[in-house]
């Protein structure tokens, strides 16, 4: 009961609950959480071995129909797959359209259905002041990369709390000038360029002839034996598995000869099709 409860006075409270926990709210005076996606998450059983032989128990990406979802993940669980609809607002019927308006379609059996479902939230902002005197929040309610989950931010930030406490104080003042200031030298600059990053491929998704090209290279690398950094696939896994900073997929997508590759099969594509057009145009016209 209430009455039995009992103040419990610490020298330091570190705040390490996630944007999903309603503790959120409550924290401290001057924290502001970091905006969130309401994204939707969904278990479909179909077998460990139907699994195995159309998703070889790999995480794919399918990007959405919808204006409104970026793209679904799918990723293996044995008897399960859980899929994903990353979106600013997406609910359980939005999932269920985007799958069935999807490429994902085409590897689920005729009937299937949604075992469970979730709404975990993803944070796509910073947060404001996730410190004070003697307290101080880590994890993705605080600085995570962008549409990544919490783990690594979990780790990082709990590093640099720990550092801050031990080497600086615990002061206001120590968490705003070293804490502070180094999550957020590591993590809003290079956010930003994830941004630019899925913006990009939300523009060559959504474009024929850029969608075509990106296809076309992608299935060239596979008939390549030798590897190099020239290559698309390994950015676009990178992209959406947070194996690497932002600022070094962004390197590796400004590469010159990934771009010219591109830009050459952009320019056969359009040309292509401007040419059929225009022998339709001729003939049609020959009586």
């Amino acid at each position: 009961t209430e009455e039995d409860l009992e103040p419990y006075y610490a020298d330091l409270v570190i705040g390490a609950f996630g944007v999903n926990s309603t503790i959120i709210n409550r924290f401290a005076p001057h924290y502001v959480p970091p905006k969130t996606w309401h994204t939707c998450q969904t278990e479909v059983l179909l077998g460990e071995e139907y699994i195995r032989e159309h998703f070889f128990d790999m995480v794919h990406i399918f990007p959405s129909e919808r204006l409104d979802m970026k793209f679904l993940a799918v990723t293996p669980k044995k008897d399960y797959i859980t899929v994903s609809g990353i979106g600013p607002h997406v609910k359980r019927e939005d999932l269920r359209e985007a799958i069935n308006r999807s490429k994902l379609r085409n590897y689920l059996p005729s009937q299937w259905e949604m075992a469970c479902h979730c709404h975990p939230q993803v944070p796509v902002t910073r947060s404001y002041r996730p410190y004070g005197h003697r307290m101080a929040v880590i994890g993705d309610a605080s600085y995570s990369r962008y549409l990544k989950n919490g783990i690594e931010s979990a780790f990082i930030t709990a590093g640099l709390a720990a550092e801050t406490a031990l080497k600086n104080g615990i002061r206001t003042r120590d968490w705003q000038e070293n804490y502070d200031r180094l999550a957020s030298k590591r993590y809003v600059l290079d956010n930003l360029f994830g941004k630019i990053i899925f913006k990009a491929y939300d523009v060559i998704v959504a474009n024929k002839y850029l969608s075509r090209a990106q296809f076309n290279v992608l299935s060239h690398e596979q008939s390549e034996i030798k590897d190099s950094p020239g290559k698309l696939a390994p950015i676009l896994g990178h992209m959406f598995s947070g194996n690497k900073p932002y600022m070094q997929i962004l390197k590796q997508v400004l590469n010159f000869n990934l771009q010219a590759r591109l830009f050459c099969n952009l320019f056969g594509i359009i040309y292509s099709e401007a040419l059929e057009k225009f022998h339709k145009s001729v003939f049609s016209k020959i009586p």
